[in-house]
């Protein structure tokens, strides 16, 4: 069995590894000890890229599809200011750990990134105060 390269686009044979594609939208924030902030994510799209539709069955009524939903990609940064933990949730209240014991959690210490759609929250939470953290949105063309 011959082993067949990866092409992320077989039309060009070619593979973007350097980078992503300019951000849709960047938003950083400053956390104050143990308070909570919040970001939406926007349904802004990049010039030239049309949203998403909701699919349409044939002989279907429009009105009864589901509503479909621009798509993005949130990526995470954090700064090296100062010693934090930073939980992130999409969706939930983001909470600090507790306890001296594993607990169920609504969201991840220092997440990399999550597909996210318009309209989804994002939480995070820091437990010092001046820890920074950048959202970098990124829409997904499908």
């Amino acid at each position: 069995m011959a082993v067949k390269p990866y092409n992320i686009n077989p039309g060009t044979r070619g593979v973007n590894g350097f980078a992503l594609q300019a951000e849709t939208t960047c938003v950083q924030v400053q956390f104050d000890a143990n308070v909570e902030a919040t970001y939406t994510v926007p349904g802004t799209l990049p010039l030239g890229q049309i949203g998403m539709i909701g699919q349409i069955e044939p002989g279907s009524n429009p009105n009864n599809q589901p509503t479909a939903h621009n798509k993005y990609i949130a990526v995470f940064r954090y700064g090296k200011k100062v010693a934090a933990d930073v939980v992130v949730a999409v969706n939930a209240t983001a909470a600090l750990p507790t306890t001296n014991a594993f607990a169920a959690n609504t969201g991840e210490l220092f997440p990399e990134a999550y597909n996210v759609k318009a309209g989804d929250v994002i939480h995070a939470i820091s437990d010092t105060n001046d820890m920074t953290m950048s959202i970098a949105i990124y829409h997904i063309v499908e």
